[in-house]
């Protein structure tokens, strides 16, 4: 429900040094570890928790072999366009907002069905068994953001993106 329960918890991550960071940054003890090995590392053990968004814990069956979820609204999944900057540049300024429009309506589609989706699958899980808890989102926050400022992270961070960032996300 807290930081200070991750305390002694070991979080599987991705081995990547700003993955590792995000998970230390929950409080928790990080081990890197392949993904096809997180399911049998959640049955014997070797690691305590996983780290991945609802569609993906239902797809793999983690729910079978940890049988609570955190909703800490940490990560969400998300879509996008990408364009190389030739094909942009050839772009009339008016394909260019076309493109802009339709990226913003693509995105706001794909939210709308994960979120739909993401729903029906923790009632699924639900009746495997998987217990659905909500920590204390607020104490998560205050305990990353100390983590990456007491550890030098942030020295290089655009601090106005990063507050407009955190501005959005109060929205949800």
């Amino acid at each position: 429900m807290t930081p200070e329960d991750m305390n002694e918890i070991i979080l599987r991550m991705p081995d990547s040094r700003t993955w590792i960071q995000a998970g230390e940054s929950l409080g928790a003890k990080v081990t890197p570890l392949a993904f096809p090995e997180v399911y049998t590392a959640l049955q014997t053990g070797t690691i305590d928790a996983q780290d991945n968004p609802i569609p993906t814990t239902y797809t793999n069956k983690f729910y079978e072999v940890a049988k609570q979820y955190s909703m800490t609204g940490h990560l969400v999944d998300f879509a996008f366009m990408g364009v190389s900057k030739k094909l942009w540049n050839r772009m009339t300024e008016q394909q260019q907002e076309w493109m802009r429009e339709a990226g913003l309506y693509s995105q706001e589609a794909f939210d709308e069905a994960t979120l739909s989706m993401e729903e029906e699958l923790i009632g699924i899980m639900e009746g495997e068994g998987l217990i659905i808890v909500y920590p204390d989102v607020d104490a998560f926050r205050e305990y990353s953001h100390n983590y990456y400022v007491s550890n030098g992270l942030t020295s290089n961070w655009d601090m106005e993106l990063y507050n407009k960032i955190q501005d959005m996300a109060d929205q949800y």
